[in-house]
């Protein structure tokens, strides 16, 4: 479906037509030194993420859809449309991008510098919470 979603941003921009840009940009620093830079691009249904530099060598990526960045992240109690979260997760090398296809600019993203597991609002999942994932994950 998001290659159809792409092949259909793209007929369009060959006629001209543009849905505009969203740009996010997450930067931790500590002592003047950073210790993640990483970006994303939402344009035309394709989400470019970019790790400009990470004091581990890698940029770990969270996306969570926007609908269920409200609601309360423990399993039991999430919508069933909101299952299972994140949409995505991934790390990318220092200096290198991904581009995803069929995404809005509708998710919250994190970003940090190591593969610890992160909840709705970027927080550090706990490890009674990161298990049930896994769990979830591996079934």
């Amino acid at each position: 479906m998001r290659n159809l979603f792409a092949t259909l941003y793209f007929l369009l921009s060959l006629i001209g037509c543009d849905g505009g840009a969203t740009t996010f940009a997450t930067r931790a620093t500590v002592d003047g030194e950073d210790i993640v830079y990483g970006k994303a691009r939402v344009q035309s249904g394709i989400v470019h993420f970019e790790c400009v530099r990470s004091a581990s060598g890698q940029c770990h990526y969270t996306v969570f859809p926007r609908e269920c960045t409200s609601v309360d992240p423990s399993p039991a109690s999430r919508p069933p449309a909101c299952a299972p979260l994140p949409a995505e997760r991934f790390a990318l090398p220092a200096g290198t991008s991904r581009d995803v296809v069929g995404m809005t600019a509708a998710f919250e993203l994190c970003v940090s510098h190591d593969a610890r597991v992160m909840t709705i609002g970027c927080k550090e999942a706990t490890v009674a919470h990161a298990a049930a994932r896994a769990s979830t994950a591996d079934g």
